[in-house]
């Protein structure tokens, strides 16, 4: 007599996942929070951009040349009576050229601007660059008890130089003179140059501010 199919036959792994239904033990998504951290999220990053644009604005105050004056004196240096030199040989000279500049800084910022240095350059004819040195005011006495022709290059009035951390407001302009020496140059030399460049650095800013002379 054939056996009866027994009732504890297993079922088969796969029908079992098949008919199995999904558990989800996680806590259902808030969706009605989650908008409001986007929000916050998005005034977070607003407001952090606006704190690097101010503190590092695309924006430059201007600067532009008013005037500039040239002196350019060929000085002739005698040798002591005592030393020794060649006969027939010529004496030394040397040449310079002395820049009074006159030029403007407009703060076209939304907040006060530091001076910390005024810097210029030329560029020779042949490519060379050359470093200007800036003639303090207190060197003044002694440069004109050496060249008394420089007096007509200084009369007044003079807009005052610009100061160490000098403070420029917003909307304000400042009107400055800088007399610039740049040594052992003719005024050929000067007059073929193939560019001059005044340059004024203020505290915080990555880049001077630069404009072109002549």
């Amino acid at each position: 007599m054939p056996r009866a199919p027994s009732l504890s036959r297993k079922i088969p792994l796969s029908l079992e996942r098949m008919h199995s239904p999904e558990l989800h033990l996680g806590p259902p998504q808030d969706r009605n929070r989650l908008f409001p951290k986007l929000l916050i999220a998005a005034a977070l990053m607003i407001t952090i951009g606006a704190i690097v644009y101010r503190l590092n604005p695309r924006k430059t105050p201007e600067i532009n040349i008013r005037k500039v004056r040239i002196f350019a004196p060929h000085t002739v240096m005698n040798p002591p009576i005592r030393a020794i030199h060649i006969l027939g040989a010529p004496p030394e000279s040397e040449d310079d050229v002395y820049a009074l500049t006159t030029f403007a800084i407009t703060n076209t910022l939304s907040h006060p601007v530091f001076v910390e240095s005024v810097s210029s350059t030329i560029i020779a004819s042949d490519g060379t660059t050359l470093q200007a040195t800036i003639i303090a005011p207190s060197d003044l006495p002694r440069l004109e008890a050496i060249f008394p022709q420089i007096l007509s290059l200084l009369e007044p009035p003079q807009p005052p130089p610009l100061a160490f951390q000098e403070t420029i407001n917003p909307g304000a302009t400042r009107v400055a003179a800088a007399l610039l020496l740049f040594p052992r140059t003719s005024l050929q030399a000067w007059q073929t140059k193939k560019s001059a460049t005044l340059s004024v650095s203020l505290l915080h800013q990555t880049a001077p501010i630069s404009t072109n002379f002549r």
